[in-house]
């Protein structure tokens, strides 16, 4: 799942980023402008699914986490450390997404000709940015999620070891 997210979410922002470049080099006449709305759609639906998928990922690992350690009555600090991967992933995505949506929704608004393109532009360029800082935010937190995901697994092998030799 993990693996499926990561590649998401770097797929997502390269189509994002794909999108921007085609619509500044759609604006100076490198390339047909369609091209930039054609894109545009897939990669606002990747987008969008990459960063909320991975926020359903972080409620659920810590949802298993949570019950893991009631369950076994575990020590240490396996449920706050598993909430501070999800306090930071989930403001940068949010960020993200919210940048994907109104760039996108402005886009129509260019196109339609009631706002100028230099505003969607500057979005653009905006949402590759919040995009990128959310990417590495999330992967980071993802990878640390699994190394602890990881060693509860040891613990709870261990723990159960322990009670069955007791």
């Amino acid at each position: 799942m993990a693996a499926a997210l990561v590649t998401l979410l770097l797929l997502s922002w390269l189509g994002l980023t794909t999108v921007v470049g085609l619509g500044y080099a759609g604006h100076w006449g490198f390339v047909e402008p369609a091209r930039h709305v054609y894109l545009a759609l897939p990669s606002f639906i990747l987008g969008i699914l990459g960063h909320a998928m991975t926020m359903f990922y972080f409620i659920g690992t810590g949802k298993v986490v949570r019950e893991a350690v009631q369950d076994n009555r575990l020590e240490g600090d396996w449920i706050a450390t598993t909430r501070a991967f999800k306090q930071r992933a989930f403001p940068a995505a949010m960020w993200a997404m919210g940048f994907i949506m109104v760039t996108s929704i402005l886009g129509g608004a260019v196109d339609t000709g009631r706002m100028p393109a230099w505003i969607h532009g500057l979005l653009g360029i905006g949402t590759v940015l919040t995009g990128a800082r959310a990417v590495v935010f999330e992967i980071v937190c993802i990878s640390r999620n699994l190394e602890l995901l990881d060693r509860l697994d040891e613990t709870l092998v261990e723990h159960t070891a322990a009670g069955e030799a007791s």
